[in-house]
């Protein structure tokens, strides 16, 4: 893929402003731009961190809004891609299965909270 190394620029960029927005508290913008960067990172080979990346931040941002039905799908697509990039019984799953399970423990489902995080200490000690 010859426009990598441009695309990868502009994710950088991009990550970079949204990044200042989200510390700025400018969550529309930060929303907006994590976005962008998603978007932008769907263009790069297979298994680059930055959609990996992107999509963890931009969950962030919607629990920062409290928009938590989004950031719950977004935390999903994440583990998805990093099943497909990594393994399902990566340590790399860690990661998502524990934010999944942070979202579920504050919107009280326990028993889903229990569940990721359960998948998260298997997948962490399973090759660790």
């Amino acid at each position: 893929m010859e426009a990598s190394p441009a695309v990868e620029e502009k994710v950088q960029l991009a990550m970079q402003n949204a990044d200042q927005a989200y510390k700025e508290s400018r969550f529309d913008e930060a929303e907006t731009s994590y976005k962008e960067v998603v978007a932008l990172a769907e263009q790069l080979p297979p298994g680059n961190e930055n959609l990996i990346e992107a999509l963890g931040r931009l969950a962030k941002t919607y629990g920062a809004r409290q928009n938590y039905k989004d950031a719950e799908n977004i935390l999903h697509r994440q583990l998805t891609v990093v099943e497909k990039t990594f393994g399902a019984e990566s340590p790399r799953v860690t990661d998502p299965l524990a934010s999944l399970g942070g979202l579920a423990a504050w919107l009280k489902d326990y028993v889903a909270a229990e569940n990721y995080f359960s998948r998260a200490l298997v997948a962490r000690t399973s090759r660790a």
